[in-house]
């Protein structure tokens, strides 16, 4: 910076063939300094559903698995997919539930085993898999994200969800099914 001052004092201050020159610089400048084409948007991290897990954990944290852990639907893209995972992180500050599932730029092998097993269990629709994985982890409230996930894992896994258990904590058609499913597992 010291520099580039320097520099502009002396193009100045050299008559009217750097003054032109001293424009043109400042011009190309501002020109790479503003953003043009700068997209941007608005994201909501804390849906309704957020508001029944904070009266769960707020004095008793409680852990919590968002599922599906990355995005499977169509058109997906890293974007996204880290938007949607810094969704549970941005929103765990406030509703104070432990979650399973997080993002970092390092995922440790069980954590990948985990998520691959639990993947794998909801595919081969091996129920008794799924419930032992659930388990495992000692998860208290399961949320299924149905817009992040293809419409037949979605049906699948309403199915178990309604079948094994017995209190449902918030239920959207369009969005999300909260179950507690604390005592329920195998």
């Amino acid at each position: 910076s010291y520099f580039a001052v320097i520099g502009l004092k002396r193009l100045s201050s050299g008559g009217k063939k750097n003054l032109i020159l001293t424009v043109v610089f400042s011009a190309i400048f501002i020109l790479e300094i503003v953003p043009f084409n700068k997209i941007t948007g608005k994201k909501e991290y804390y849906p309704i559903v957020y508001n029944t897990l904070e009266e769960k954990c707020s004095l008793n944290p409680k852990i919590l698995l968002e599922y599906p852990m990355s995005r499977f639907t169509t058109h997906n893209n890293i974007i996204e997919d880290l938007t949607y995972r810094n969704q549970f992180q941005l929103a765990s500050i406030r509703h104070k539930c432990k979650l399973v599932n997080g993002y970092s730029g390092y995922a440790p092998k069980d954590y990948e085993r985990y998520v691959d097993q639990l993947f794998w269990a909801i595919e081969r629709k091996d129920e008794e898999m799924f419930w032992s994985l659930l388990a495992e982890r000692k998860v208290n409230f399961f949320k299924l994200n149905k817009e992040s996930l293809y419409q037949d894992r979605v049906a699948i896994l309403e199915v178990w969800l309604n079948d094994k258990s017995k209190s449902k904590i918030y239920l959207n058609d369009d969005h999300f099914l909260l179950t507690e499913i604390s005592g329920l597992t195998k």
